[in-house]
């Protein structure tokens, strides 16, 4: 109970002592007081060892914190104010930062000195937070500057070692609860990605706040380079830890070089790391382990960018193994890639790579048993079957070069599958394909590490040079207003007017259509996509013989398809090959949109996607086409316009003297004017399709659209996409038929709240009168139109919205002046 009491008072003398050094730094005009408090500060933190006090520095803590304690106890004060006190305090020194609260002190001895430690000798994750979380928010000042040398000289002392460190360490302390083990795992984890997101992602941060004066290193190259630096001397204090018989984990270094190869920094890492690997590994077994660990315990997303960059950067395959281990046969991650995708999903020019792939699993006898030999005999007759199609291919192709490497591989092949048959030979011509070919067949020869190891020692000398300099650079921070200077530059010189420039794509377009289908589906290909829907409504005009059966599956592919690379007019060439789709097998595609519309599986975007298809195809069908003679005549008449010395061939003297006479011709007689030709309605056969399914199920309510409620815009497209059918559907013998349905379809929501779905069901109404004859009006639909009419003179008188109004008496005047036509015919 005691012990309980004495650790109470502790906990509130340390937080009494905490509130008046901030109250001190804050309203203090004494620069001696505030560097006594600075040091008071360092005392504080773990890394002064309490068995090292000075004599000052005893009279300095009794002054400050009188009583007697042991060495165990000020251990402990230590660790509570960084737990519970030294990330408020730091945080409440940055706010105070600035040039004239720093000038009181920083010209006393030490003063900036003492300033600094208590930052530099701070627990690193803390100081680290609290240093990149000031930057971060601050914008260009004095503090930032300070903020930013102190974090510069804080990366370049290798501070982050003791961070890695301390995620490193095993706790080896009694056994806890259950719960209390569980929770600590989650903090733990909670700490380790918030520390691993901040060390990754810290040079694209400055990057964003520095901009042109960003510091050198904080650039990607030097900063991943002294974090390999960092990596490398955790690694030896762990080889130092298990070679004493401790535990350590490697988790925490392995998420981190996981993280920081997702992020696209694995060669700048790997270029710093794994020379020094290759080194301690050759002969060390321990070494050995501590790479494997670090490598394959790597999380699985990081694991193919991993091993893709070992492979490209290790020189022998015989390394590879003191580097993964058996990792292929212990980790299903590693399997597939080594064995599968790598090696036959994958294509690459560099040899290393498939040498590293096939050295490695052949290296062990254990991993050699993914293929063993016996299978290869008893597979024999398949695998010769497959070679002989594969070199058939190879043969019959018109390239030369690869008819040569088809003979060369098949000719290998067969050794090794049929060492005991008749040996393949081929009648081909040396050169350099076929002798880089056959020099891969011989085994590749251990270069040796002497030129590793001689370039280790030449970038060690080369670092420590430059973190002198560059510390040199830093503690001295100057602020300086920028010259303004007038560059000899090319700024006023006219651009080149590239309006007209056509862009250069990496791909080839597709000229069939099923090429083009499987374009548009192509995954991290935005080239390939881009080209495929710029192409896709060409290809459909030029009417395939399969397009009929292929129409619904390219019209599924185009209605999901998403605009993930942010494509130039995406919508227009999406709605553009839909719609030539439509016009071209109207039947399949229109039922096809008709009944997709009230699924469940789209969204407001796509649903108004298919009526604006299904309006603009029923319109582009009722269009009457341009006789294919006049287009002859036209394109014939402008030939005459081209002179007679540039035309091809030499025409007959008679013709030249005829048209010389034609034209010098005169005649008093008008042309005959040819009037417009009749031409069959090409939506009339089809028009059905268009129509009545888009009404079938417009009042059931669905989880994703309910036309009766929220979704008003919707239902007005929707009737305005049958008004445009209808009209489309003119003159034919199913208009009478449509036209009445949609009069019975909008006479159900002709009161509804919404002005949109008024002023569309007004529009229908205008369709109706424009599109049956004037004496279907009077006969069929009498009826009908009579209560439409009222409906609309209603609206005229009591509708609150202007347009609707206005709309509604245009309405009136239509039907009006149809009633009225008829009835003068009939009088006649």
């Amino acid at each position: 109970m005691a012990g309980k009491n004495r650790s109470t008072e502790e906990r509130a003398h340390l937080q009494s002592l905490v509130i008046t050094c901030r109250h001190d730094l804050s309203n203090s005009q004494d620069a001696s007081q505030a560097v006594q408090i600075f040091k008071l500060i360092a005392l504080l933190l773990p890394s002064t060892e309490p068995s090292t006090f000075t004599d000052d520095q005893v009279a300095l803590l009794q002054e400050k914190y009188p009583g007697s304690r042991t060495l165990v106890q000020w251990k402990v004060i230590q660790r509570e104010f960084v737990r519970m006190h030294y990330v408020q305090l730091a945080e409440h020194l940055i706010n105070q930062l600035g040039l004239d609260w720093f000038g009181k002190f920083g010209r006393e001895k030490h003063g900036e000195e003492c300033f600094d430690k208590v930052f530099l000798a701070a627990p690193p994750e803390d100081a680290m937070v609290v240093l990149c979380s000031s930057i971060f928010n601050s914008s260009p000042s004095f503090k930032r500057n300070k903020c930013l040398s102190l974090l510069a000289e804080f990366l370049q002392s290798h501070r982050l070692v003791g961070l890695f460190w301390h995620h490193c360490l095993v706790n080896q302390g009694a056994e806890e609860e259950a719960s209390t083990r569980k929770a600590m795992k989650e903090r733990t984890r909670v700490t380790w990605d918030q520390s691993i997101g901040l060390l990754t992602s810290l040079p694209d941060k400055m990057a964003n706040i520095l901009k042109v004066d960003n510091w050198d290193i904080f650039l990607p190259k030097q900063y991943f380079k002294l974090l390999a630096q960092d990596i490398l001397k955790t690694l030896q204090l762990v080889y130092q830890t298990i070679q004493e018989s401790k535990d350590c984990s490697l988790v925490f270094v392995s998420q981190l070089i996981g993280k920081i190869c997702v992020s696209g920094y694995s060669g700048v890492l790997f270029d710093n790391l794994l020379p020094h690997l290759l080194k301690f590994s050759s002969n060390d077994y321990v070494w050995s382990r501590i790479s494997v660990r670090i490598i394959v315990g790597a999380p699985e997303r990081s694991l193919e960018i991993i091993l893709d960059c070992l492979l490209k950067k290790v020189p022998w395959y015989g390394h590879m193994s003191k580097l993964l281990g058996d990792a292929v046969l212990n980790n299903q991650k590693a399997k597939y890639l080594l064995t599968s995708k790598f090696l036959l999903l994958r294509h690459t020019e560099n040899n290393l790579v498939l040498q590293n792939v096939i050295g490695y699993l052949g290296d062990s006898p254990n991993r050699a048993r993914l293929l063993p030999k016996k299978d290869l005999d008893e597979n024999k007759d398949v695998f010769l079957h497959k070679l002989m199609n594969g070199m058939q291919a190879h043969l019959e192709t018109p390239i030369s070069r690869l008819r040569t490497m088809g003979m060369v591989v098949a000719e290998t092949l067969t050794k090794i599958i049929s060492p005991n048959g008749p040996a393949l030979t081929f009648e081909y011509q040396e050169d350099g394909t076929t002798r880089h070919l056959k020099s891969l067949l011989a085994l590749p020869q251990d270069p040796g590490l002497d030129e590793i190891f001689s370039n280790l020692k030449e970038i060690d000398l080369i670092t420590s040079k430059e973190e002198v300099s560059k510390q040199e650079e830093i503690v001295i921070i100057e602020v300086q207003e920028p010259e303004e200077l007038e560059l000899d530059s090319d700024d006023d010189l006219e651009p080149y007017d590239m309006s007209g420039d056509t862009k250069v794509t990496k791909v080839k377009e597709p000229v069939y259509v099923r090429d083009c289908m499987e374009g548009l589906i192509a995954k991290d290909n935005p080239d390939l996509v881009e080209a495929s829907l710029k192409v896709a409504e060409k290809l459909v005009r030029r009417k395939p013989d399969d397009l009929s059966e292929i129409a619904v599956e390219f019209a599924k592919i185009l209605l999901h398809l998403e605009d993930n690379y942010h494509t130039e007019n995406f919508a227009e060439l999406k709605l553009s090959c839909l719609c030539a789709l439509t016009v071209h097998c109207p039947v399949p595609v229109a039922s096809y949109l008709t009944e997709q519309f009230y699924d469940r599986n789209y969204n407001i975007r796509q649903r108004i996607d298919m009526l604006e298809v299904l309006s603009s195809a029923a319109q582009k069908l009722s269009r009457p086409t341009q006789d294919q003679k006049d287009i002859t005549s036209k394109s014939s008449s402008k030939d005459q316009l081209i002179p007679i010395n540039q035309m091809p061939g030499t025409e007959n003297w008679r013709e030249i003297v005829q048209k010389r006479v034609e034209s010098k011709t005169r005649r008093f007689a008008s042309a005959t004017k040819q009037g417009p030709q009749a031409s069959a309605n090409k939506f009339a056969a089809v028009a059905g399709h268009f129509f009545f399914p888009l009404m079938k199920t417009y009042d059931s309510p669905m989880n994703t659209m309910n036309l009766l409620a929220g979704d008003f815009f919707l239902l007005g497209r929707l009737v305005h996409t049958l008004a445009i059918i209808l009209h489309s559907a003119q003159n034919t013998t199913i208009c009478r038929q449509m036209a009445k349905t949609l009069l019975e379809f909008t006479w159900a929501i002709r009161y509804h709240v919404e002005p949109y779905v008024r002023r569309a069901i007004m529009f229908a109404a205008s369709m109706v009168i424009l599109s049956v004859p004037p004496h279907t009006i009077t006969t069929d639909l009498q009826s009908d139109l009579i209560e439409c009419q009222m409906w609309l003179e209603d609206i005229v008188e009591k509708d609150p919205e202007p347009e609707c109004k206005k709309q509604a008496a245009q309405t009136i005047l239509l039907l009006q002046d149809a009633i009225k036509k008829e009835l003068n015919l009939d009088e006649r």
